[in-house]
């Protein structure tokens, strides 16, 4: 899929936001509603481009906010070409919004301990285990996964740069994660699972007068058993 980068005049802009408990991402797209002069057609998600030494994919992008921040992930594959094992490492892929220079984010980077526990956004949006480190790849082989990057203005078009390859992937292209939504959602979920699991464990555990056996007081035991009377040597017949 080919992406079109219009260079004439250009009227008309849209904003893609999205506001979740004081956190806010702004996408700033454009709507097309007059051109003047014709259109350069630009590889964007979707589009494989390869040199003579690797072949490269932008399979999609998601942004969200976190703490006053906001972060855009991109998913991507890279097949190393060449004869020769192949090291990449996260520093080799660069992103750009709007010409300004995204800044690449760990795992660590994101974590945090303002809730109730220890949360880290990124457990909600991807799998942790798929983002980029430094990693040998073997000749013809592929290596798929994902790059965290932040950003800090409203953007029209995200450029990701490896060697010589160019990806551009337009604003309105890119999905919007409300990442809060979903903790909170998964805050209160857990939450009503403990209450219930709590007022279970009173309602069961709690016996019944019915159901207790009563205890037999000595007046009807005696009343009951008959007495004996002790044997005396004298009175024993000896059978």
């Amino acid at each position: 899929m080919l992406k079109k980068l219009l260079t004439g005049l250009v009227a008309g802009t849209m904003l893609l936001s999205m506001t979740s408990c004081g956190n806010l991402i702004q996408v700033k797209g454009t709507e097309n509603t007059d051109v003047e002069t014709a259109e350069t057609e630009l590889p964007g998600i979707g589009d494989t481009q390869a040199d003579d030494q690797m072949e490269f994919t932008v399979n999609g992008v998601q942004a969200f906010a976190w703490n006053d921040r906001y972060f855009l992930v991109v998913d991507m594959t890279y097949v190393n070409l060449s004869s020769d094992v192949a090291t990449v490492k996260p520093s080799f892929f660069y992103a750009f919004t709007d010409n300004e220079e995204c800044v690449i984010r760990t795992y660590d980077n994101l974590k945090t301990n303002s809730l109730s526990k220890s949360t880290n956004p990124l457990d909600y949006v991807i799998n942790p285990n798929l983002i980029y480190t430094e990693t040998k790849i073997q000749p013809n082989r592929t290596e798929n996964g994902y790059l965290v990057y932040e950003y800090y203005r409203p953007f029209s078009q995200l450029e990701i740069q490896v060697g010589n390859i160019h990806v551009f992937v337009n604003a309105d292209e890119i999905e919007v994660c409300d990442v809060m939504g979903m903790i909170m959602a998964e805050t209160s979920e857990t939450t009503v699972e403990e209450t219930t699991t709590e007022t279970t464990v009173e309602t069961t555990a709690a016996p019944t007068e019915t159901t207790q056996a009563p205890v037999p007081s000595e007046t009807t035991l005696a009343d009951q058993v008959a007495p004996v009377e002790p044997v005396v040597d004298g009175d024993y017949d000896g059978e």
